[in-house]
């Protein structure tokens, strides 16, 4: 691919985003340069999780960018960036491959990639970002600790290619993100096309217990609004609010 002139393959890794994270900071290597995992022994999740990948089955990979010319303040369609290419690459061997917000990817109502976004910033701009991704390809069997997992194996029966599933989820990335300097509102409405549980009634949590609600819009600051059963619209920001699984 000729954008991504660097791409940086470990047969063994600490965390891709870790590292990618610390040579950018240190470093700054040039714009597009992605770090490839086989086998990640710390691989970082969300919320402080770890990502539990088989090695050689599964892609682990972190890419560097610097998107000077997205304010911090708008860093949410980054998110809405990396989710829409994960899931319309996953959508060609998947169908009914969604977005649980802010930006897992589903299949059906299994998680089949996360993505963990890290920032280094420069007042009220966004100095370098990389974009850590877990996409679960050939893996069959999975932990007892993960609640929902799936791959895309687990759906078709066959094996992809794992670096011909890369190539083609960084050059949709690539594609996506370039949109940003000029066109982010078409970004953010096929974002919306694609969220999961939208408009449905599904059972959530925050710090006042449970409740039932659906989804009914997300903004382009990444805040979830939720009407719930009595018709009050709840609003979230990240990890004021949990979907429950096994109860939609």
């Amino acid at each position: 691919m000729e954008i991504y002139k660097n791409i940086q393959y470990y047969k063994e890794i600490f965390s891709t985003n870790t590292f990618a994270y610390s040579i950018m900071r240190d470093e700054k290597p040039p714009e597009f340069t992605v770090i490839v995992g086989d086998n990640q022994t710390h691989g970082k999740g969300q919320k402080n999780n770890v990502w539990i990948s088989n090695p050689g089955e599964n892609l682990t990979f972190s890419i560097i960018f610097y998107p000077h010319h997205i304010s911090a303040s708008k860093q949410f369609i980054i998110s809405e960036c990396i989710s829409l290419a994960i899931r319309n690459v996953v959508a060609q061997y998947c169908p009914h491959t969604t977005i649980k917000w802010p930006n897992d990817v589903y299949v059906g109502d299994s998680k089949i990639a996360g993505i963990l976004i890290e920032h280094v910033l420069s007042g009220s701009a966004i100095a370098g970002s990389v974009v850590g991704v877990g996409l679960n390809c050939n893996q069959l069997q999975f932990p007892d600790i993960l609640p929902n997992p799936t791959s895309i194996k687990q759906y078709t029966g066959q094996d992809v290619v794992l670096h011909e599933v890369l190539y083609a989820l960084l050059a949709e990335f690539h594609e996506i993100y370039c949109r940003t300097k000029s066109d982010t509102a078409s970004i953010h409405t096929n974002y919306l096309q694609h969220i999961y549980l939208f408009e449905t009634f599904s059972a959530y949590k925050d710090v006042n217990g449970e409740f039932r609600g659906k989804i009914i819009h997300i903004d382009e600051n990444g805040l979830l609004h939720i009407c719930d059963e009595l018709g009050k619209i709840r609003t979230f920001f990240f990890k004021e609010v949990e979907l429950v699984l096994n109860n939609t």
